[in-house]
């Protein structure tokens, strides 16, 4: 590689939406991309071929290998779409930078969302946090177990509570041998009496972690209806400033690794490395009242038509319960003032050479 080709810096792609970057990249070329397939036998020999005769490497794609017995492992090449989407993108200047403004805008409103009115496409790098909402549902089910067990350790490795335990055996062993029936049925009771003390203190750690059956079915509802198997990423581009975020829901077959507790193993949910988005902006929370209220002047049940009045006896209630539900919507939406919503097209991490001379 010659000295003007060398690489200063190496994408580490986490997060990757083939089909809607293909669809994108499409539209500049013309046409749609095609799979292109590379058949390979586990005997090593390879037959190259391609649906318009458009090298791999010049497109991005699909390499898949088959083994005598037919099945295919598809693997595709990501990367290079990747960065040739965000190169036609920029060129074209549909992206925003949001990295532009080294700190917080001073006012948000006069000056970054003007700023970013014009573009569609956003890209930002700051500290991030992953949200896994199916997590949280797993762990509201099994909390109450978890707890017992935390309990018990507790107890087990306390040293008080393991020397009053040896003290109720030496008590219980006592009782055994003591003859006089009026002295034994004293020190049984004292052992009772200290049992029934330990139970209690236990129990009274117990019900502290324990979380009510209520509010247990309460979370699990919520999740199930607006929530359900959501996986959110929130973007700081500036750490100090965390009100300000971007805002992504990912969906969970375009990672990278198909087992995403590895992506969580290597990054865990808070990363302490900066990630980088880029995606469709979607949604600005805004300060002020909404431009558009579909619901505000709706269907009046005051008609003398009869058509009319039959219209409103169905419509009128139908849309007023969406009306409430939008309502109830806005409780659980998680993309506040001044945050901003997108689909994200890749999540990633920028990797930058290091200069010899440093």
């Amino acid at each position: 590689m010659a000295q003007s080709d060398t690489l200063t810096r190496i994408i580490e792609l986490i997060y990757f939406d083939f089909d809607k970057a293909s669809s994108i990249y499409s539209q500049f070329e013309g046409g749609l991309i095609e799979q292109i397939q590379q058949q390979t036998e586990r005997s090593n020999s390879a037959e190259a071929k391609g649906g318009i005769g458009i090298p791999l490497a010049k497109i991005g794609g699909n390499l898949a290998t088959v083994d005598k017995a037919g099945s295919i492992t598809i693997k595709r090449i990501h990367h290079d779409l990747f960065s040739k989407v965000e190169k036609k993108l920029s060129e074209g200047n549909f992206i925003f930078d949001i990295n532009r403004y080294s700190e917080v805008p001073t006012n948000i409103d006069d000056d970054l969302f003007p700023a970013m009115d014009k573009f569609s496409y956003i890209k930002a790098t700051g500290w991030s946090v992953f949200e896994d909402f199916n997590q949280i549902k797993h762990r509201v089910e099994n909390y109450n177990t978890l707890g017992e067990f935390i309990t018990q350790s507790m107890i087990n490795s306390n040293d008080e509570s393991s020397q009053a335990q040896a003290n109720i055996e030496a008590m219980k062993q006592a009782a055994k041998k003591e003859k006089d029936r009026n002295k034994r049925k004293v020190l049984e009771n004292e052992v009772k009496k200290v049992e029934t003390i330990m139970n209690n203190e236990a129990s009274e750690i117990r019900e502290k972690l324990q979380v009510k059956e209520w509010l247990q079915e309460g979370l699990k509802n919520i999740i199930d209806e607006f929530y359900q198997d959501k996986l959110h990423v929130r973007i700081y581009p500036w750490g100090n400033e965390s009100r300000f975020q971007i805002i992504a829901n990912l969906k969970r077959d375009c990672f990278i690794d198909s087992t995403i507790d590895n992506t969580f193993f290597s990054y865990s949910s808070i990363p302490s490395i900066p990630l980088s988005i880029f995606g469709l902006v979607t949604n600005i929370a805004s300060n002020s009242p909404s431009k558009f209220s579909p619901y505000e002047n709706d269907v009046d049940s005051e008609h003398e038509i009869p058509g009319e009045i039959m219209d409103a006896l169905f419509e009128a209630p139908m849309r007023n319960m969406f009306s409430a539900l939008s309502n109830v919507e806005k409780l659980f939406l998680f993309g506040k003032y001044p945050s901003i919503t997108i689909h994200p097209i890749a999540v990633y991490r920028e990797i930058s050479s290091v200069s010899q001379t440093q």
